[in-house]
């Protein structure tokens, strides 16, 4: 992820990103706010799923529910991957996770180009 967060960071890699950690969207411990946990508990892991945030933000948002992490705290980030996600966003379903799955492939492709 963090591969990928740089090549959106700054396509010639003058940017690049140290003090981050791998974020949860949907979290491996959600707090009982969440909705629909048991729609997204599979998806935990899944790379629609997971995003780059800075150390102080990621400890600050901990468990939080989506409209709370988009608003307090990835919106805040200087990370472009995430900070996206708090305008792009309205609320964190499975459609959203396997959207952004889908339409983080092209980096995927462009970071790791296939024979």
């Amino acid at each position: 992820m963090t591969t990928i967060a740089n090549k959106m960071q700054s396509s010639t890699r003058e940017v690049a990103l140290d003090d981050a950690n791998l974020e949860h969207i949907f979290p491996l411990n959600p707090s009982p706010n969440w909705q629909n946990t048991a729609e997204l508990e599979p998806l935990t892991w899944h790379i629609g799923n997971l995003t780059i945030l800075g150390t102080r933000l990621n400890r600050q948002a901990a468990n939080d529910e989506f409209k709370v992490k988009a608003k307090k705290h990835y919106a805040k980030s200087e990370i472009k991957m995430t900070s996206t996600l708090a305008t792009k966003y309205k609320e964190w379903t499975k459609a959203e996770v396997l959207q952004r799955a889908k339409d983080m492939t092209l980096l995927v492709v462009q970071t790791w180009p296939g024979p």
